[in-house]
Formats: C-alpha cells, structure tokens, sequence
C-alpha cells in the first residue's frame, strides 16, 4: 500500500486526446489523459440488438506517476431529460424501480453508488447490520433504462466482480439523468493514524483529535471489462422484457440450467434443537427430533403433500446457532443413522449451515478474511471470525466428507469477499460449489448470479428491495429472471393474521411457500439464542401449511414446465402476472373488488384468465 491523493478525470478535460479507428463491425477508441499520463483503448462493437463494450486489460498504460484506480465506461449513454417518462431498473433485493424525475433547475441534487455482488471492502459491522435491517448489494451485474417506448439492458460480462453502479438523478452537477457502471483496479482505504476505533467520531479519551490517511494498492486488478446493451421496443420495453432478455443470456451461456422439479415444492425449515440459558448454565433443548420429523412426513403424506424440502436447522451437536465445520449432529435427536434413513426417502433433505463464519478458538489467520492493515475481521463483538474461499472449502469437504445429506448454504453463494482478487475468491467458490453438487443437492441463500449454475433451489428469496430512499417501487425482477428453471422460496410465513396477503404474495411473485416449525411448544424457545417470530408449532399449524401447498399447487397446475414472462402493476394493490403460454392471474390486495382487462378480482384475492385458445 502507499499514501496516495486521488483525482478524477474526463476524456473531454483540456489536453486530453480521444483517437477513433472505424472497422466494418464498430470502432476502437483510444484515450490518452495528458496530465496524468494514462492511456487505454475501448472497442466498441455492434451485432443485431447487443451493443458490446470492451476494455482489455493489456491496452491499459501507466506511464508515469500516476495509477489508474476505477474507470466510468460510456456514463452518459442511455441518459435522460426533464420531461422524459421512464425508470432505471436495479436488481437490489428482487429488484426496484427509479423513477425518472425532473429536476426543477437544481443542480445539488445527490448520487448514488450501489455494489455488485458485495460491498467494495469487507468491513463486519456493515456486514451483520445489513443482515439485520435487509439491506442487499446488487444481485445481478446490471441496470435497465426505460424511456418512454424504448428500453435497454445494461449487463457485465466480465468484470463485474470489481464494479458498481452509480445513478445520478437529473439536477445531480448535471441537467439529465445517467446511469453507469464503474470498474475498481486499485482499492483505496481510510486507515487512522493514531490508535482510534475508526467509528469512534473524531479523538480518543485523551482528546486527541482522528488523523486518517488514504492508502491505496500498489498493483493492479489485472482483468479484462466488458459489458453488453440490449436494446428493447414497445411491448418488451420494460422490466420484464429486461428480465427476459437476461435469462436468455444466462441460458445461452450455460450460466444457468433447467431444473427437472415441476411440482412446486413445499419447503420446511424445521428447528431441531437450540441452546437457551437454565439454571445451571446453557443446556441443550429438543424441539424436533428425528422421530418427530418421521411423523410430519407421515402426517403431510396422509393429506396427500408429497414433493417436500425439509432443511434441518440446530441438527448441530451444540444446537443451533453453532458455527460449524464438521459433521456432528446434536445427541438429543436421534443417532446419525436415523437423520440418514430419513434423507434416504422420497422428500429433499438439507443440512442448513454457514460455512462463511467461524468461531474456532485459534482459527489459522491463512483462512481468515483479512482487513486492510492484514489482521482478521472479527464479527459480532469479537466472537467468530469471517471464512475466507479457503477456509469455506475446507469447511465443506469437513462436512461433505462425513455425509450425503444435501446443503443448504446461507451466505457463500452472496458474498464475495476479496482474499487475493475479487475473481479469484469467485473463481473458488464456483469451484467448491461444482465439487459439492457432484454429491448432493445444492440449496442456496439468494445467490449471485455467477452461482445460479449451482442452484437446485433458491431459499431466502427477497420480495423487495433494500427499499433506499431513492427507490420508487420494488418489482419481481430477480423472480422473473428464475421462474420455471429453478425452484425458489422466500422467506419463512407463519402470522395467520397475515397469511392471506402472504398467500398472495407468493402467487405473484411464483414462490414456492415456506413454514419454519419445530414439533415441541415454541415456548421452550424462550431465552434461547433463536428468534421465534417466524415459527410455528407444527400440530397446531399443520392445517394451514397442508391448505396453503394446495391452494398454490391449483392454481399453478396450468403453468408447470411454463416460465413467468410478464409482471406488472395494473393499479394501487393491483398486479398482474402472465406465464409463456398465456395463462394471466390477476392479484387484488385491496379491500374492494376491481376489474381489469374483462376480468373481476375480488378483494383480497386472485383471478386467472385462461389463454384464449385454452
């Protein structure tokens, strides 16, 4: 690292040179900062409706002084006046919409910047409060822009790893609206000069005043950047055609693939023991035994639910809430061969564990995530520390090696924390994951798109946004992009009070429904290390969840092996949802019934409309 002063720069700045070389197919540009003595070369190529932009890594010159750290590519193209009528698309959560907006003759108006995939440095408070109030980096390494009847896709190719978008409003410096990716070759870090927790404030007890100093990397992110434009008209002018347009690409890529489930999945979360404090110190409770589990199968058999995804929670030998990595189940539940009967028969298990997270005592600092000044991250007041890619993998072949059971993986598939290089954690996890799904099924928690080859099932599936102040409107994008290729859910419902808006909730945005339940009282979770809002007491609830698989699986009979291609919001509280064949529901949250399109939707309820030739 070394003590640096960051500048920015413009190819349209004074002494700057811009060179243009025109081949059948596009054009080479190349660009030349005087003052700083960079130079790079950006192609830029045309075929059919896909706009390529690239920079190879190996044009990039550093003559001098100066070291490059980010590039803006293209940041006004696809920009927007006052006056104009569209949104930019942000896959943030599910995903969510930016209205544009005039900007009244202001000029101050703020930016914003948005990371792909994980933020630009790990840091662990940032980490376990977005965790806490559901605050999501972008999922997919894209934006989308509508303008009036025209629309394009914005996507990364390569090099999104190490990028982020950045939004400016019209009024923001500028009188128009843009949007544009930004790609890191040098990280830069805030580090303090005297011995000050750097969220302190401003002095230590001594009252001695922070000094902080901007060190910046020596070497070079060395990558080739490339991102495509897709260009969308009319009728697929929206987030839709947007999502769409991705899958087709994901598709065509092999970047994801068809699962072979066509029945829509019921997915249990089923707690099977926690750790609470008695009278004597922390002992272990039983909540659902293997036995217990063996006996919902039979129950939800009887009522004729078959196609069950049951995810163990607390089968760890200290309960849950153990970090883990190694394959030790808790002794209260049953013998190891019992847990392996049952995952042996007609219903998915999985074994749900973070492999990110450590709490060894002593963990090796050459499988820890490291900050900036080189020493571990630690999480959660000093209590576990963070996997790096090496320490997962080894975390997953502890496990993996022990049994056949199927993960379920809570963060390794959505967070990408350097070691080396951004693409090189990647590049790791994608193979520990192709390792994995060798032998087993592979559940994952909301992942990255470069993971989606890996998925059998998406678990934890946002249905909004972090919901920014910026954002106007959340949508269904990440859903769209998913449906009808792999099997994904939510989060876990149990608020009978609320279970007819979460009924429809997952019949528009394609969920499969989840329940987390335990066999034994949730009352035996009090003081424990579980929150037990989400859960539910499967005797008594067992109607509802069998009701619920039902009610979803009749409606959505016509659509299996079919995709969700068409989501919009007809109204306030009124959407409507179509499917490639043409088969259209129409969702009312509201109160009152209303009609649309011919068709009637009661209040608090749904309506289909069959294909015309149907």
């Amino acid at each position: 690292f070394e003590e640096v002063q960051i500048e920015r720069a413009s190819s349209e700045d004074r002494n700057n040179e811009t060179t243009i070389d025109v081949l059948d197919d596009g054009i080479d540009v190349g660009f030349y900062f005087f003052d700083m003595d960079i130079a790079f070369s950006v192609s830029i190529r045309l075929q059919n409706d896909v706009l390529s932009v690239s920079l190879d890594d190996d044009t990039i010159e550093e003559r001098g002084n100066y070291r490059l750290i980010s590039i803006e590519l293209l940041p006004f193209f696809g920009f927007y006046n006052d006056g104009d009528e569209g949104y930019t698309l942000l896959p943030d959560g599910s995903g969510t919409l930016v209205y544009f907006e005039n900007s009244n003759g202001a000029y101050d108006l703020p930016s914003y910047s948005l990371d792909v995939f994980s933020p630009y440095l790990f840091d662990a408070d940032s980490y376990e409060d977005a965790l806490e109030n559901d605050m999501y980096s972008l999922s997919f390494p894209l934006f989308g822009i509508k303008n009036g009847e025209n629309a394009v896709l914005v996507h990364s190719v390569t090099g999104a790893e190490d990028a982020r978008v950045n939004i400016a409003p019209s009024g923001s410096i500028l009188p128009f609206g843009r949007t544009s990716f930004e790609y890191w070759y040098r990280y830069s870090y805030t580090l303090p000069t005297t011995n000050i927790e750097m969220d302190t404030g401003t002095a230590n007890s001594a009252g001695v005043k922070a000094k902080y100093v901007t060190r910046t990397e020596k070497e070079r992110v060395h990558c080739d950047r490339r991102q495509e434009y897709v260009f969308l008209r009319g009728e697929t002018a929206n987030y839709s055609g947007m999502a769409n347009a991705y899958q087709n690409y994901l598709i065509e890529n092999q970047l994801i693939f068809q699962s072979p489930v066509t029945e829509l999945p019921l997915n249990l979360n089923v707690l099977c023991s926690v750790s609470k404090q008695g009278v004597f110190g922390s002992q272990l409770v039983k909540m659902t035994d293997f036995d217990d589990i063996a006996e919902i199968e039979k129950v939800l058999a009887d009522a004729g639910v078959n196609h069950v995804d049951i995810t163990l929670l607390g089968w760890e030998k200290s309960g849950y809430g153990t970090y883990v990595n190694s394959f030790k189940t808790s002794s209260v539940l049953g013998s190891r061969s019992e847990l392996e009967r049952l995952a042996d028969g007609e219903n998915n298990y999985f074994i749900k564990f973070d492999p990110f997270i450590s709490n060894e005592s002593s963990p090796s600092k050459k499988n820890l995530v490291l900050s900036g000044n080189g020493t571990p991250v630690a999480g959660d007041g000093g209590k576990h520390h963070y996997y790096s890619a090496s320490g997962m993998l080894q975390t997953l072949n502890n496990i993996g090696k022990k049994t056949a059971i199927n993960f379920s993986l809570v963060s390794m598939a959505n967070t990408l924390v350097r070691d080396t290089t951004k693409q090189k954690t990647k590049e790791f996890i994608l193979d520990s994951l192709e390792q994995q799904s060798q032998n087993r099924l592979l559940s994952l928690s909301a992942p990255n798109s470069y993971a989606l080859v890996y998925a059998d099932r998406i678990v934890d599936l946002p249905n909004k946004s972090s919901q920014l102040r910026f954002y106007d409107e959340d949508v269904p994008f990440y859903q769209l992009v998913v449906n009808g290729l792999i099997p994904y859910t939510g989060s876990a419902v149990s608020q009978e009070t609320t279970m007819t808006v979460n009924r429809l909730k997952m019949l528009e945005y394609g969920a499969a429904p989840c329940f987390e339940i335990t066999y034994q009282s949730t009352v035996e979770l009090k003081q424990s290390d579980f929150s037990a809002v989400d859960t539910v007491n499967f005797q008594k609830q067992k109607d509802t969840i069998i009701s619920t698989i039902r009610w979803l699986r009749k409606i959505l009979e016509p659509v299996k092996g079919h995709r969700m291609v068409y989501h919009t919001k007809l109204a306030e509280g009124v959407y409507k949802v179509e499917y490639d064949n043409h088969y259209s529901i129409y969702i009312n949250y509201n109160e009152e019934p209303v009609s649309f399109e011919g068709v009637t939707i009661e209040a608090l309820n749904y309506a289909v409309k069959q294909p015309e030739n149907g």
